[in-house]
This record gives C-alpha cells, sequence and structure tokens, in this order.
C-alpha cells in the first residue's frame, strides 16, 4: 500500500520500538511502479517486488473473493524474545492471509496493524500469470520476510529458512502494470 511504503521509508511504520519516537528504516526493493515518482516529502521513488490488490474483488473469478493480507507485529518490551537482550529496538512484522493463522499469532502477542492488501487465496487454483507469495522466518533475526517464489533461494541464504509458507497468489511487478 502507498501509504505503508511511505510510513516504511519515513521511519513511521508502526509499531515503533519501546521508548522510541520513530522507527525503522526500510529499503525500498523491487521493480519501479509505473507511473509514479517520489514519494511526498521522500526522495525514494516506489517500487515493489509484487502486485496486491486493494479490493477483496477478484478480477480472475469474481465469484471467489480475494483474501486479505493481514499485517501483525511483536516489538521488544512486549513480552520476553530471545533476540531483546541483544538487540532491544526490535521489531518484527508477520503477515498472513489466514483469519484463523493471525488469530494464534495474535493469542501470542502480537499486534494487528493493518490489512496492506488483498491476494488471490491458496485453495483455489493458481491464476495464470501469478506466483506465489512465500513467507519464512530466521530465527537469528527473529524476523519474517515475505517474498515471491523465484526469490525463495535467494531469501533462504540469508537465513529465510523455517517455517516456509505460501500465503497467496500474486502478480511479479515486472516494471508494468499487470494484465489478468
Amino acid at each position: 500500500m502507498p501509504q505503508q511504503g511511505r510510513a516504511a521509508i519515513t521511519a513511521q511504520l508502526l509499531p515503533f520500538p519501546v521508548g522510541a519516537s520513530s522507527g525503522t528504516f526500510y529499503s525500498v526493493v523491487g521493480n519501479f511502479i509505473p507511473g509514479f515518482n517520489d514519494f511526498p516529502d521522500t526522495f525514494y521513488r516506489p517500487a515493489a517486488e509484487v502486485w496486491i490488490f486493494s479490493t477483496f474483488v477478484n478480477p480472475a473469478n469474481p465469484s471467489v473473493e480475494l483474501k486479505p493480507l493481514y499485517r501483525l507485529s511483536w516489538r521488544c518490551g512486549d513480552g520476553a524474545q530471545s533476540v531483546c537482550p541483544s538487540n532491544p529496538n526490535h521489531v518484527s512484522h508477520f503477515y498472513t492471509a489466514d483469519l484463523s493463522e493471525a488469530q494464534a499469532y495474535l493469542s501470542g502477542g502480537f499486534s494487528f496493524d493493518a490489512i496492506e492488501g488483498y491476494v488471490y487465496p491458496v485453495d483455489q487454483p493458481q491464476p495464470a500469470g501469478t506466483i506465489a507469495l512465500i513467507r519464512a522466518y530466521s530465527s537469528s533475526r527473529d524476523g519474517y520476510a515475505m517474498f515471491p517464489a523465484d526469490l525463495q533461494s535467494s531469501y533462504a541464504s540469508q537465513g529465510y529458512t523455517l517455517i516456509p509458507a505460501t500465503v497467496g497468489y500474486v502478480y511479479r511487478n515486472t516494471g508494468s502494470f499487470p494484465t489478468y
């Protein structure tokens, strides 16, 4: 979502580390978004690895709704985690399109942040031209990463090898708008 992307690159993506007045700066990754220049008040041009939808309406099959992509977070100070003594400003984001999984993480101490957008559901046939959106965990970083399936080996080399899951199907951002 543009507002989430702008918040991330200006260190305003909630939650902030406990006691901080701003958060962590995130990098812009992926191909540029056609038709957009810099985010207002920044020097960053919007980019993304994948396209997600801003509505639950499924363009490939209107009788099957798209799934919301929930963003949950946890931060040091909200509970005990092994990484906190060495990194007390740590914040972890978790994404899922499964309501039951979101509820389980909420029960485990995560907080609900936002619905980032919508993705094709994994319990339906994969639409033509889409790619799996993968989530994996790194124990050394105590955090999750989201990435298109064709980048899985790259993320695995960075330690994101635990609990891999397909969250939904999305269009890869190749630098132009997807067609469906």
